[in-house]
């Protein structure tokens, strides 16, 4: 009989308006990730193309395909042409007049007014979280009441591809922000990954997106310098061990011995209905002995400068009890990363 026994890891999104570092008062408001988001995230994971849902500016969609089977973030295949566009990881930030209550399977504002690029973005890096922070400075072509905000990434769309935007958080507002034409504006944007996560694999996120090369640490601890434009390696695997220490962003393996290995198949949950998005990634294992497990954790693989792969934490999770696996019982093990 299978038994499942599944960790889980954390994240969420909140909109600054205007940013910390500027000194001014500032509005934080808690943002629904979208399912663009999750499906780029998994595909940093497994390197699978996964379709995505591109945005013009005028509110024509396409279904463009994610080339994350070459191993990069930025390459797209999009629909009745043979080409394909590349766009770095450039973000953009929207604003709009639309009330309706962000879903996670948005693929615009409701109403928008204008976009524009970003001209910040870096992985922050905390004792007890690690961030995806996006931000830009900008003089609003317009005055209105704002009443609903996105965060996007560049994206081609159409045929010939056109530059379009992959939307990856909305939120609306019950009182607008009064948006006041020619303002100075410092605006941001967190993508906020828990203690479970490494920070490695966020650095790798943001470096698989942007054509850039960043250090991260192996299974070993060893220092990997990733490949600068193809740095996804894409096999992962759920590991099982008798640590009990409690997940930090600094992680680069497990805490205690290594119990048990298996690959990994990735999936993800999309229910706008009830509100669930989460990527899960799991595999079976049969003990030949009976085990004693606290910890769980997914790897993933990276390549370096020289072609080497290596493997690297992608979260961590720690049971509140030790969990005893019987030999000869078939189990589920894995971890959900949420939304």
């Amino acid at each position: 009989m299978d038994k499942m026994l599944i960790g889980k890891a954390h994240l969420y999104g909140y909109f600054k308006s205007p940013i910390e570092p500027f000194g001014k008062p500032k509005t934080i408001v808690k943002n629904r990730l979208n399912r663009n988001l999750a499906r780029i995230i998994a595909s940093a994971i497994d390197k699978t193309g996964r379709t995505l849902v591109s945005v013009h500016f005028n509110g024509t969609t396409t279904n463009i395909t994610l080339r994350a089977s070459e191993g990069m973030l930025y390459r797209f295949a999009c629909p009745n042409t043979s080409k394909y566009g590349d766009r770095s990881g450039i973000f953009l930030l929207m604003y709009g007049t639309g009330t309706t209550s962000e879903k996670l399977d948005d693929n615009d504002l409701e109403s928008k007014v204008y976009w524009i690029v970003s001209n910040y973005w870096d992985v922050i890096e905390e004792v007890d979280k690690t961030k995806i922070l996006v931000s830009a400075h900008h003089r609003p072509p317009s005055t209105f009441d704002c009443y609903e905000v996105g965060l996007g990434r560049v994206a081609p769309g159409g045929s010939p591809p056109t530059n379009n935007a992959l939307l990856l958080s909305r939120v609306t507002f019950e009182s607008p922000i009064v948006i006041t034409e020619g303002e100075d504006r410092f605006d941001g944007w967190e993508i906020i990954f828990s203690n479970n996560f490494s920070k490695w694999f966020i650095r790798l996120l943001l470096s698989a997106s942007k054509y850039g090369s960043d250090i991260v640490k192996n299974i070993n601890g060893n220092n990997v310098s990733l490949q600068q434009f193809t740095p996804l390696g894409g096999t992962p695997k759920v590991r099982l061990g008798d640590g009990t220490t409690t997940p930090s962003p600094d992680d680069y393996g497990l805490s205690g011995s290594e119990l048990v290995v298996a690959d990994a198949l990735i999936t993800i949950t999309e229910d706008a209905t009830n509100d669930i998005l989460k990527i899960s990634a799991y595999g079976t294992i049969t003990p030949t002995s009976a085990l004693n497990v606290n910890e769980v954790a997914l790897f993933t693989t990276v390549k370096d400068e020289d072609d080497n792969l290596h493997e690297i934490l992608v979260a961590r999770d720690v049971f509140p009890t030790t969990q005893t696996l019987n030999a000869g019982t078939t189990y589920t093990v894995g971890i959900d990363l949420i939304f």
